[in-house]
């Protein structure tokens, strides 16, 4: 059982607000017949010291230690209710309760489909809007207040969705709510573990801090939380100032480093420099893999020593120069797929450069201008399909070891080695690949 601040008080208000947070679980294994009426109340996935009666909804305190005598006695009292007002009358729905969800026509299914193609079309919004937690929270309350509002007559929805302006005046109001109940959280914690990311903008030279809060419960749920983006405003990048930032972004949360914490972040020396003392540093292996690759493609040397990986950097040129034409010319209307570019602050950026240059690589003969003919005719077909194939193991262990829902890092010695396994150089191999397999063999 995960241990808990909040109130009695507090939960009831989140209750009472229909809070998402908030949610009540049945146990799965019970000594007592008496969780029959009751469930455990659950805030953030993380179990609360109380538990809420199915009849009357009353909140009443509970630990495993002190007992179900509590719920026995609200269960006495609400039978008690019941019998009292057993010569009530009833609605028919209330003896015919549907045990699972009513199942939608196939006309209204449609009509909801049509409805939402063209919100997505004449809002110019993303399809994948309709699949998010904030969005499907949204529809469900609009269902939810549609009921109450099923004998009401001529009702606009107008009526019903606040203004734009309103929306931008809550937020700060949800973001404080928000922040102040992850305060409350973070307060419990024992253990944690936090990411740290730096970066600078090419365009303005303005550098941000990224830092993320990663908490596994007692009952093994992982608990994910960004804390913010912030621009750094020290006076400059030095370790000492870069802890001093990240500390005091950290106490906005009640939260300190120890040498019982983690810090996750990248392998240069200032990170390394800047998180050596009270606290356990652990470098990113995603950041250290991705870092490697991208040596690969863009590095001519590394501390004097040669990358020795002239024959595939002399072709990802060529299609970064193909790529930023076609975009610039507004010519990917012509493609089957839209060209991606190619972002060094993407993991495995490269990868999906020439992942996607690969697939309309025929169609691009018919399209480009003769300007950049000579580019093409330098790229080696087979040689782009070998380095795709090569590449596309490691995309997979980036994925795997980005997941944000469970713990990974079990997983980076195996990983590891089954990576290494893909840099074997075979006798059939190609130049390019031979070069690649090696330096990334060397480093890994």
């Amino acid at each position: 059982m995960c241990n808990s601040s909040l109130t009695k008080d507090t939960i009831i208000q989140l209750i009472k607000n229909d809070d998402v947070f908030v949610t009540f679980v049945k146990p799965k294994k019970t000594s007592s017949s008496v969780w029959v009426n009751f469930s455990c109340i659950y805030v953030n996935n993380m179990k609360q010291n109380f538990v809420s009666c199915d009849t009357c909804k009353d909140i009443l305190h509970y630990t495993s230690t002190d007992g179900t005598s509590c719920m026995r006695k609200q269960q006495k009292s609400c039978q008690t209710l019941n019998k009292n007002n057993q010569n009530a009358a009833f609605g028919i729905k209330e003896y015919f309760r549907p045990k699972t969800c009513q199942k939608i026509p196939t006309k209204l299914k449609d009509k909801i489909t049509n409805a939402t193609v063209e919100f997505v079309s004449l809002d110019t919004r993303a399809f994948e809007l309709v699949c998010g937690d904030g969005f499907l929270y949204f529809a469900q309350t609009l269902l939810d207040v549609g009921k109450k509002l099923s004998n009401a007559q001529n009702i606009n929805v107008v009526d019903l969705l606040p203004h734009p302006t309103t929306v931008s005046r809550n937020i700060n109001k949800l973001y404080t709510n928000r922040k102040t109940q992850l305060i409350d959280l973070c307060k419990s914690m024992k253990s944690y573990s936090v990411v740290v990311d730096f970066w600078t903008d090419a365009h303005t030279g303005v550098s941000f801090c990224g830092i993320a809060l990663f908490h596994l419960t007692e009952d093994l749920q992982l608990l994910v939380f960004t804390l913010g983006c912030y621009p750094y405003d020290q006076d400059n990048q030095t370790s000492p100032q870069v802890r001093q930032f990240v500390d005091s972004k950290l106490m906005e949360y009640h939260l300190s480093l120890d040498d019982s914490k983690f810090v996750v972040c990248d392998n240069e020396n200032k990170m390394k420099s800047s998180f050596k003392v009270c606290c356990t540093r652990i470098g990113c292996s995603i950041h250290y893999l991705s870092k490697q690759v991208q040596h690969c493609f863009t590095t001519d040397t590394i501390d004097k020593v040669p990358v020795n990986c002239d024959i595939i950097q002399q072709m990802f040129r060529c299609i970064r120069r193909i790529v930023s034409h076609m975009r610039r010319a507004h010519k990917q209307s012509k493609l089957p797929r839209k060209l991606q570019s190619y972002s060094d602050t993407r993991f495995n950026g490269a990868f999906h450069t020439m992942d996607v240059f690969l697939l309309v690589f025929d169609d691009l003969a018919g399209v480009l201008d003769r300007t950049l003919m000579n580019d093409y005719m330098l790229i080696d077909k087979d040689l782009l399909v070998s380095v795709c194939s090569f590449l596309k193991p490691f995309e997979e262990v980036m994925v795997q070891l980005s997941c944000d829902t469970k713990p990974t890092i079990h997983k980076v010695l195996p990983l590891r080695q089954y990576l290494l396994q893909q840099c074997i150089i075979n006798s059939d191999d190609q130049d390019g690949i031979q070069q690649m397999k090696k330096f990334i063999g060397n480093n890994l």
